[in-house]
Parts: C-alpha cells; sequence; structure tokens
C-alpha cells in the first residue's frame, strides 16, 4: 500500500496533469513540451516530499520515514535540475524572468549547496570533503535552515506556477488538485510545528549511565498521553537554556504500560555525548511515537534480533510482552560487546516465560557471532519465520546474509534503516 501510495502522489497524478495540459496546447515543441514536464513534477515533488516527511505520528505511519530516504534524496537532486533546467530553457528562448522566478532560482541554489553540506551520502562526500575541510558545521543548524527553507520555496513555486497557468487546465480534477493540495500540505506542515509547542512537559527523574549509554527517566504527562508503541521511537526536544531546540530520534526502552518514559541515547556525537552530563529535573518535549518496528505476532514464528544498542525497541518490546502476554512463541536474541551493555540484564531475565525464548550474547566472554548455523540451532523452522532486526548496518547484513543461507527470503526480515 505505501509504495502504491507513493507511485500515486509521485507519478500518476502528475502525468495526468502534464498530459491534460499537453492536450490544450495548440502547438509545442520537444524541448517546450520537457520544460512543462519537468515543471509540472518538480511542482508535484516539492510538496509531496513536505507531506512525506512531516512530523506527524499519523502521517509517518503511513509513509514510513526510513523508506522514504533514498527517494527524497534522489527525487531532490530532480527538482533542483528540473528548476535549473526550467531557469535555462526561460533565459535561452527569452522570457521574462519576474521576482519570483529569481527568488525560487536563489532558494533552489541555496537548498541546493546547503543539502550537500549537511547530507552525507555516497552523491556528495567528496564535495563535502573538498569543501568542509575537515571542518565540523552544525549538523543541527544546516537541519533547521533545510526544514525552513524548503516550505518556503513550495510557497514561491506555488505562485510561479500559478503566474505562469500550468493549472490553468479544464480538466476539473488536474487544475483542482493541483491548487488545492499544496495549501493543504502548506497547512499540514505548519500544524505540525504549532502541535510541538502543546507538546506535554516530561521531566528528568534518572540519567543513569552505562558505558557510553545514558538511560533517562521521564515522568509520564498527567493531563495527557504521550502516545508510543513498543518498538517505536521519538523526537525528544530540550527546553533548558544553553541546549539546541532542534529535535532528536531516540528509541523508546520504556513500553506504554510502564509508568515512566524511558530512552536509550548512546554517546556517538557532540549532542548525545552531551546528554549524559544532563542531571535530573531537565524538561523535554518528546514528539512520538514514530516508525513502524512492530512485530506481527499472530502471522508466524518472531524472531526479534538485536545488537549494540539496537536492542533498545527489542527491550521495549519484551517489556511490552510481560504487560501484555502473548499466546504465541517469541525467540529474542541481543548481541553487546560488554555484560554491562545489556541494560537492563536482570529485569530481562525476569521476564523470560514460557513464550520468550531469551538469548543473550556477550561476546567478550562467548565470542559468538550471528551464523546461518547459530540460527539453525535455536529456529525450528528459519525458513517459515518472520525476523525483526535492529542493529547497526554493518551487523544487519551479516545478519542478512546469514539468513538468505537458510532460505529466508527478503520479505520474511523487517528492520528500519535510516541511512545508506
Amino acid at each position: 500500500m505505501h509504495y502504491l501510495l507513493l507511485a500515486i502522489i509521485y507519478l500518476i497524478i502528475p502525468v495526468l496533469h502534464f498530459v491534460s495540459f499537453l492536450f490544450e496546447l495548440p502547438f509545442f515543441g520537444i524541448a517546450e513540451g520537457v520544460n512543462y514536464g519537468i515543471a509540472i513534477m518538480a511542482f508535484y515533488t516539492i510538496f509531496n516530499h513536505l507531506l512525506i516527511t512531516v512530523k506527524l505520528p499519523l502521517f509517518q505511519s503511513i509513509f514510513p520515514y526510513d523508506k522514504n530516504i533514498k527517494l527524497h534524496a534522489f527525487s531532490g537532486i530532480f527538482v533542483l535540475t528540473a528548476v535549473f533546467y526550467h531557469a535555462i530553457f526561460k533565459i535561452l528562448v527569452g522570457k521574462y524572468i519576474n521576482l519570483i522566478s529569481w527568488s525560487l532560482l536563489f532558494l533552489t541554489f541555496l537548498l541546493l549547496s546547503l543539502s550537500a553540506l549537511w547530507i552525507d551520502t555516497p552523491m556528495t562526500r567528496a564535495f563535502r570533503k573538498k569543501v568542509l575541510k575537515g571542518k565540523q558545521l552544525s549538523y543541527d543548524l544546516l537541519k533547521s535552515i533545510h526544514a525552513y527553507l524548503f516550505p518556503v520555496m513550495g510557497i514561491f513555486l506555488y505562485l510561479h506556477i500559478l503566474d505562469a497557468g500550468l493549472l490553468d487546465t479544464a480538466n476539473a480534477f488536474s487544475s483542482g488538485y493541483a491548487r488545492i493540495f499544496p495549501i493543504v500540505v502548506l497547512l499540514v506542515v505548519l500544524f505540525s510545528k504549532f502541535r510541538k509547542y502543546f507538546l506535554p512537559l516530561v521531566t528528568l527523574t534518572d540519567n543513569r549511565q552505562v558505558g557510553d549509554i545514558s538511560i533517562l527517566t521521564f515522568t509520564k504527562p498527567k493531563h495527557r498521553k504521550n502516545t508510543y508503541k513498543a518498538g517505536q521511537f521519538g523526537y525528544i526536544q530540550w527546553c533548558q537554556k544553553g541546549i539546541g531546540k532542534e529535535e532528536h530520534p531516540f528509541s523508546y526502552l520504556s513500553c506504554p504500560s510502564d509508568e515512566s518514559i524511558m530512552l536509550g541515547v548512546k554517546g556517538s556525537g557532540d549532542f548525545t555525548r552531551k546528554i549524559a552530563t544532563f542531571t535530573k529535573g531537565y524538561q523535554a518535549k518528546i514528539n512520538g511515537g514514530f516508525g513502524n518496528f512492530i512485530p506481527n505476532y499472530a502471522a508466524r514464528q518472531v524472531v526479534l534480533i538485536g545488537s549494540g544498542i539496537g536492542i533498545v525497541p527489542i527491550i521495549s518490546l519484551i517489556r511490552q510482552m510481560k504487560a501484555n502476554p502473548l499466546s504465541q512463541k517469541v525467540i529474542c536474541f541481543l548481541s553487546v560487546m560488554t555484560r554491562e551493555e545489556l541494560l537492563l540484564e536482570k529485569e530481562l531475565f525476569a521476564l523470560q516465560d514460557s513464550n520468550l525464548e531469551l538469548h543473550c550474547l556477550i561476546f567478550q566472554e562467548d565470542k559468538i557471532l550471528y551464523t546461518a548455523e547459530f540460527f539453525k540451532t535455536y529456529v525450528k523452522e528459519p525458513d517459515l519465520a518472520t525476523y525483526y532486526i535492529c542493529s547497526s548496518p554493518n551487523v544487519r547484513n551479516i545478519v542478512l546474509r546469514e539468513l538468505e543461507k537458510l532460505e529466508v527470503s527478503a520479505r520474511q526480515c523487517h528492520y528500519e534503516a535510516f541511512s545508506y
């Protein structure tokens, strides 16, 4: 369903609009047709981008962010290319370029430059290395600028498209949808930003350090629910002076039935290492839950596989099993480097029952790795099970390769990938 919806809004609707627009032109050349085509496609792509990246749990359940990362990057490059082509075409044919058009071109160039510096992708890595020369730019600042410039670009594009007459088609659907859809999207974006001001405050009651991992415990809001599901993550925004207002995503370590909210944070960057110094009484807002790392226990045998900081959402799922016992048996593998990285070891084994088969691997002690033979030992029919994997990309690739040896198809493996 997710991919069908993407095909409809990114491809089918724009093509229908383009075709209906061309049929009403008395004459057009190939270059002019291409110009109209990419202009219409870019118009829809920008507003679709805003829609699928809006930080509202409902929208992210329909358009999971992790499944759209590459789409966002590649179609973003298409938009930037389309705008530059459109500008060059207008200049070459001698058409007047008004203030809105120049503003749109400037915003496009600015977004292209910022995106190349902010987003580390295989396509931008060489450019970033050459420009930055080892210097560190504020990730949060670039991300925040990008988040506000993109809607502004959408507004200028909408005004430009209206001025160019590309929405003036006799086809009622194409004309009506193209006029109303951008306004609806911009209203949704505004709602998502204003909604953050009304999220309930939570207070930090404990910040326990386990190696380089911070286990943050917050009070639950008294009057409003902080809605999330086990296995999900939330965007946290700290409300203390001196801490940036940019949101950061972290997985829930707790489950919804717990009396407090817990997050697991690995100190892998400047901001996450700073979190280790936060003390009791700090206040924050948590926007969540997001993500679809939610097993379908009724379908078939479920196997949970976690590694490193990736055990956090799986611990959340295990805690939920205790609050809401399952009738089906679940097999769970947790792999860490040291014993302390198990985070809640005593509680984990206390939660183990007849429906939860828990295996904890501590590499410093047992030297066991995830292999096909290892999985075959504990999963009786590995080719019939469903696997939920949360780990670093490298470990995940190893697990997928080993499961493939057991005739486990890609469709049987579920994970959220937030990197290239």
